[in-house]
């Protein structure tokens, strides 16, 4: 009796495992990019040449994705073309990830020592349909870490077949 129930124990953590979630961390944007060009890697085109340390977190089913990374110089470039914003439409949900701001999630509701950006639409088409994801960065300029989540994806049409 012992043995099954260790052995149900077993299969029920097996199960709970999220095969859908993936981790990824880079030292550098070159190595990210790197792993993007094997099909490892979605890099937003927000992110800037001198990221460093950048931790990445994807939830395939969900299509969310959470990245965080340091930055130099040229972040300012980036963030000219971007729309900066007082407060984010959505935050991310901290529990997700680790090593995620507990002040930029939803059960905070509002961090006041960054910076925010909405990003540009991410579309993309599966299964014949077109859809769509809101993005945004957060900037601590103090500490030099920019955090960038995406939060779903939204049907917006069906593609013509």
């Amino acid at each position: 009796m012992r043995r099954a129930m260790a052995g149900g124990l077993v299969v029920a953590a097996a199960c709970a495992v999220d095969v859908d979630r993936i981790d990824l961390s880079y030292p550098t944007f070159d190595e990210a990019v790197a792993a993007s060009a094997a099909g490892n890697l979605w890099i937003p085109p927000v992110l800037p040449r001198s990221a460093t340390e950048i931790v990445a977190t994807y939830d395939v089913d969900a299509g969310e994705t959470w990245i965080r990374f340091r930055h130099a110089a040229d972040l300012a470039s980036v963030l000219q073309s971007l729309e900066k914003v007082q407060t984010p439409a959505v935050f991310p949900r901290s529990r997700r990830v680790s090593w995620w701001p507990p002040e930029l999630s939803k059960e905070a509701g509002r961090a006041t020592r960054y910076e925010f950006y909405r990003c540009p639409r991410h579309s993309e088409t599966a299964g014949g349909r077109r859809f769509t994801a809101e993005a945004y960065l957060a900037v601590d300029g103090a500490r030099g870490i920019v955090y960038y989540w995406q939060l779903g994806r939204v049907r917006v049409e069906s593609e013509a077949r």
